[in-house]
């Protein structure tokens, strides 16, 4: 119900309906109940969706459906930092929150917003269907497009300054970023803008080949367990190139 009236060009009132024991006819043993149905709007940019969950947090924390303690942690974990740190694009995290909300309406005995994410495990897998759907209902102008030669990290920036490297010891990577690190794979600093300044992590994934090839689609990498320079992915299929 919020998302048709945030989701839409001219704002609006809305009012929450729930479901109700209709009590009008006495004479009947049997109570009969209405139900009230709104089909969901997507967003259609990110400031959209960040106000369609800020009301929508709103409303099930004061309608008592769960607690702030409960439903911040799993926006936090499922939508907000994968955006924040470039893990997920919006669109795709915004299908993965839909994902484990279903699983909760399908199963309330077994799932709520503070456990589902922790306890149904492969976030890996679900992360790719939210993909999958959100590849069919989003334009694809809103993703990122694969990167090509050269890529950040490859090489040092044109201006050479020292500030746009991270200034310290990077403390580790994304272990559940889609992108692999190019300064790994080459042994070049990291840029400051590729790494947490609050917790000095990488904001992609170490230890992945991230030597471009032709047979694995669009973007698609060796993914063995080297570096860049010990691939030993077949030479025919390598390329200095993401395929589009």
């Amino acid at each position: 119900k919020l998302s048709s009236i945030v989701c839409v060009e001219n704002s609006g009132s809305f009012d929450l309906c729930v479901e109700i024991t209709d009590e009008s006819d006495a004479s009947s043993s049997v109570p009969s109940s209405k139900r009230f149905a709104a089909s969901l709007k997507r967003p259609k940019s990110h400031a959209q969706m960040f106000s369609l969950l800020h009301q929508f947090l709103m409303v099930s924390v004061a309608s008592g459906l769960t607690s702030l303690l409960a439903m911040g942690p799993f926006l936090e974990e499922v939508v907000y930092e994968p955006v924040r740190i470039g893990a997920l694009d919006w669109p795709v995290a915004f299908e993965l929150m839909i994902c484990y909300l279903r699983m909760v309406e399908n199963d309330p005995a077994r799932w709520r917003v503070g456990n589902v994410v922790s306890g149904s495990g492969g976030m890996d897998a679900k992360r790719a269907e939210a993909l999958s759907i959100a590849k069919g209902l989003y334009p694809m102008a809103f993703f990122r497009q694969p990167r090509g030669e050269p890529r950040d990290g490859d090489k040092p920036p044109k201006s050479g300054g020292a500030s746009e490297f991270f200034k310290g010891d990077v403390k580790g990577f994304n272990a559940s970023s889609d992108k692999t690190c190019a300064a790994w794979n080459t042994g070049n600093k990291h840029l400051a803008k590729h790494v947490d300044p609050a917790t000095g992590k990488c904001l992609f994934k170490h230890g992945v080949c991230d030597q471009f090839v032709t047979d694995k689609g669009p973007g698609g990498t060796s993914g063995g367990n080297h570096r860049r320079k010990d691939c030993t992915y077949d030479a025919a299929k390598k390329t200095n190139k993401a395929v589009q």
